[in-house]
């Protein structure tokens, strides 16, 4: 206690000169300090700093809530699946050799039996997002630079991965990126490579069929 208590000398609204009580020595920074000067105690108050309290919330404001996106069908959550482009050969596919890493791209692709072909939906506390079975920390993302389709980290990445499902047939689905506004698409022709973006307005939205992984068949 000798060389620890303090007394806060109040100069003006959250600024004060901090005293080490015992010894009569005031806390100083030399004028032009910068990050990793070095702090010290001098005798003289007239060269002591003075300290402005700075409320924790004030200096690091709390990240904005993500706005929660409605819950995926029930009937949908929890289950793997393939993820065909309805009216096509082609399935929804992380690119590679059933691999995944942050900003892995998103293709279409034929009919394989692999993970990078494999999905699952789950309500996660702010909203839906669809996994990769490769690595279910993975979820479908959107590069806001490029709007390009990728893979991302899910966790603590809910503004680019939270999605929403638009039904529109049986197992029939658009796909949305709820914070964006943008429906996943296509980027042009269907054939196996074909880059997934995503696009604004439904009307030019890919409609995805949503096979569950016991009805697929493979050669």
């Amino acid at each position: 206690d000798t060389d620890s208590v303090l007394a806060f000398e109040e100069v003006a609204d959250m600024l004060y000169r901090i005293k080490m009580n015992n010894h009569n020595k005031y806390l100083r920074v030399d004028p032009g300090a910068t990050s990793g000067s070095n702090v010290y105690w001098v005798s003289d108050i007239n060269s002591a700093t003075y300290w402005e309290f700075i409320p924790e919330d004030v200096m690091f404001p709390p990240e904005p809530e993500v706005p929660s996106s409605p819950d995926a069908p029930t009937t949908i959550v929890g289950n793997t699946y393939a993820v065909q482009a309805n009216g096509t050969s082609y399935y929804l596919n992380v690119y590679g050799t059933d691999t995944v890493a942050d900003g892995r791209n998103v293709n279409i692709h034929s009919k394989e039996n692999c993970l990078a072909q494999k999905w699952v939906i789950r309500n996660t506390v702010n909203g839906p997002k669809l996994f990769t079975k490769i690595n279910e920390n993975f979820a479908l993302n959107i590069d806001t630079s490029t709007d390009n389709c990728t893979m991302y980290m899910a966790e603590g990445n809910d503004n680019d991965s939270l999605l929403e499902f638009y039904p529109v047939g049986n197992m029939l689905y658009r796909i949305k990126m709820y914070n964006h506004n943008k429906y996943l698409c296509i980027d042009g022709d269907a054939a196996t490579g074909t880059n997934v973006k995503w696009i604004e307005g439904a009307t030019f939205a890919t409609v995805w069929k949503l096979v569950p992984e016991n009805n697929m068949t493979y050669d």
